[in-house]
């Protein structure tokens, strides 16, 4: 399976966290998946693709023409596209993925989080998305989340679609368990 995987492009300071990051490319790699990411050798992003090629796994990175100018792309990629911006870059990581997996990251990994659980709440985008919550890191989007549920600003299933585990050994668990929500009526469904 293509699994894209969300993360900063930085170095968090909390060291489980990178623990935590390292045992997910290392399951992903012993379970023959193929790592779709946003191509960089830096931070997690880096961390996530050595481990990946350290088990000889397989890597598809995805980077915007101007960050390789900026010489933070990894350079040893199963597979390289070159894009034309950021935009772009999403579009084409959520289509070479059969499932989504968030580790801790920033903006970036937060605009790309929510811009698979917006398509797949329109049931525009069908695939699992397990959020890995290492030392509860998203604990503040949960909240979030249901205080929006309890707005009435998402539906509750809609919210459940971020599919949050604590450990990398549940990830895998909870994309098997995935059930896509109904697309609503007027809504075209795509594959």
């Amino acid at each position: 399976m293509n699994i894209c995987v969300f993360c900063a492009s930085s170095n968090p300071k909390n060291e489980m966290i990178v623990r935590q990051a390292r045992r997910f490319a290392e399951l992903l790699a012993d379970n023959k998946h193929t790592l779709v990411y946003g191509g960089a050798g830096v931070g997690l992003m880096g961390l996530i693709a050595d481990t990946i090629l350290e088990k000889n796994g397989r890597i598809i990175g995805i980077m915007p023409e101007a960050l390789t100018k900026r010489e933070i792309a990894y350079k040893q990629l199963t597979e390289r596209y070159i894009v034309g911006s950021m935009a772009e870059r999403k579009e084409m990581m959520i289509a070479k993925s059969e499932a989504f997996v968030i580790l801790p990251g920033g903006l970036g990994t937060l605009d790309e989080l929510f811009e698979a659980a917006c398509l797949a709440s329109l049931g525009l985008c069908r695939k699992p998305i397990a959020v890995l919550n290492s030392c509860g890191y998203y604990d503040s989007l949960r909240s979030f989340l249901d205080n929006a549920v309890q707005e009435g600003l998402i539906e509750p299933s809609a919210a459940e679609l971020l599919n949050f585990v604590s450990f990398p050994e549940e990830i895998f668990t909870a994309l098997a368990a995935y059930k896509p929500l109904p697309a609503p009526a007027w809504v075209k469904l795509q594959n």
